[in-house]
C-alpha cells in the first residue's frame, strides 16, 4: 500500500513538471504563451518577431542558441504599436531579447520578475519601465537610444537594478517620487541627457560600489575603482555613497 502511495505521487509529481515550449522563425511568441500553463518555460530561437506581447502566466521565456552578447538573439519589433513586452503576472522570467519599436520596450506591471540580458533599444519611451510594483530584477540589461529614457521605476519599490548599460537616451535612469528600497548598482551612465533622476528614496549602490556615471570627473587616489567622493543623484536626498571610477559595462 505504501509503495502504490508512493508511485502514485512521483507519477503525479512527473505530470506536474514544466513543459518546455520552442518557437523559431515564422512561429508567434505569444500564440506559445498563450498554449503554455504556469511554470512553463518557453525557449525562442535566433529570429525577428514581429508582434507584441502580453506575459499574463508565471513563464520563463528566453532566447537560445544566440551568439555573442546582443548577436544574433531573437529581435521583437513592435511595429511602433504600444509596448513591445508587457508583464502582467508575478514571477516572470524574460532572458535574452532585443526588443525595440515600441512606445515602451518592456513595461513590468507585475511582482517578484527577472528580466536578464535584455536589449531593449530604439523605443519612444522607455527601454525598461517597472510600473507600481516591487521586487522585480533587472539584471545586466541594454537600453539606447530611447525617447524619454533608458530604465524607469515609476512607483517601484525594492527593486534591484545592476549592470545595466544606460547610452544615449533623453534620461538614463529616473526613479520617481513614491519609489522607495530600490537598490541601483554596478550601471553605467553615458552619453545621457540626463544621467539619473531620482526624487524617492533608494540606495544607489550596494554597500560598496555604486555606479559610473560620464558626467562625474572624479579622483581615484588609491586606484580602488570607487570615486574618492560620494555623487549626489539629481531630484531628491539619494547619494551615490561608492560612485565607480570607470564603467563597468
Amino acid at each position: 500500500m505504501r509503495t502504490g502511495l508512493i508511485m502514485a505521487l512521483i507519477l503525479m509529481a512527473e505530470l506536474t513538471q514544466a513543459a518546455t515550449i520552442n518557437v523559431g522563425p515564422g512561429q508567434s511568441i505569444q500564440a506559445a504563451i498563450d498554449a503554455a500553463a504556469a511554470g512553463d518555460v518557453i525557449e525562442v530561437q535566433k529570429g525577428t518577431y514581429q508582434e507584441n506581447i502580453n506575459i499574463t502566466k508565471q513563464l520563463t521565456i528566453r532566447a537560445v542558441n544566440v551568439g555573442r552578447k546582443g548577436i544574433d538573439i531573437p529581435v521583437l519589433n513592435g511595429g511602433n504599436k504600444g509596448d513591445v513586452a508587457t508583464v502582467f503576472a508575478d514571477g516572470v522570467v524574460l532572458e535574452g531579447f532585443a526588443v525595440t519599436n515600441g512606445f515602451n520596450g518592456i513595461a513590468v506591471k507585475s511582482n517578484g520578475n527577472l528580466l536578464e540580458g535584455n536589449f531593449a533599444n530604439y523605443n519612444q519611451g522607455f527601454g525598461i519601465i517597472v510600473l507600481s510594483q516591487s521586487q522585480n530584477k533587472l539584471v545586466n540589461n541594454t537600453a539606447i537610444q530611447n525617447g524619454k529614457g533608458g530604465i524607469g521605476l515609476l512607483g517601484a519599490d525594492n527593486s534591484t537594478v545592476v549592470g545595466s548599460k544606460v547610452m544615449k537616451n533623453s534620461l538614463g535612469i529616473l526613479v520617481t517620487e513614491g519609489s522607495s528600497g530600490n537598490v541601483l548598482s554596478m550601471n553605467s551612465l553615458m552619453q545621457n541627457q540626463e544621467n539619473a533622476y531620482d526624487d524617492g528614496t533608494n540606495q544607489w549602490d550596494d554597500g560598496s560600489k555604486g555606479n559610473y556615471y560620464d558626467n562625474n570627473a572624479c579622483s581615484d587616489a588609491n586606484k580602488d575603482g570607487i570615486c574618492e567622493a560620494q555623487f549626489k543623484i539629481p531630484g531628491g536626498s539619494s547619494i551615490d555613497r561608492y560612485p565607480l571610477a570607470k564603467s563597468a559595462a
